[in-house]
């Protein structure tokens, strides 16, 4: 697999972020940012019947988000946090280029 991309001119150093992310949380269910157990089946039942099971309505992501996670467990908005690094490790525009003219 390609380590370099033209479209992410930091991707070597991401990539070590991921692996770095992988070996100490997938692997020993630790943290990227903490010493705390994260990953463990616990915290992740936790983390996932708060962010799937409570569908908010009104107001944006991190507005509902915030509601969701209201009175939950440390270690849950932590794991939390750290997914979002996760999905925010590889950013990827998706959609047409809004700056174009019609």
């Amino acid at each position: 697999m390609s380590r370099y991309s033209p479209f992410h001119l930091n991707s070597e150093i991401t990539l070590d972020a991921a692996i770095s992310w992988r070996d100490g949380s997938l692997t020993k269910e630790g943290s990227l940012f903490c010493n705390d157990q994260l990953w463990s089946l616990e915290v992740l039942s936790e983390v996932a019947d708060r962010f799937s099971g409570a569908v908010e309505s009104g107001g944006g992501f991190y507005d509902k988000l915030t509601r969701q996670f209201d009175g939950a467990s440390p270690n849950a908005c932590k794991l939390m946090s750290e997914i979002l690094w996760i999905l925010y490790l590889f950013p990827i525009n998706m959609g047409p280029d809004s700056s174009a003219s019609k």
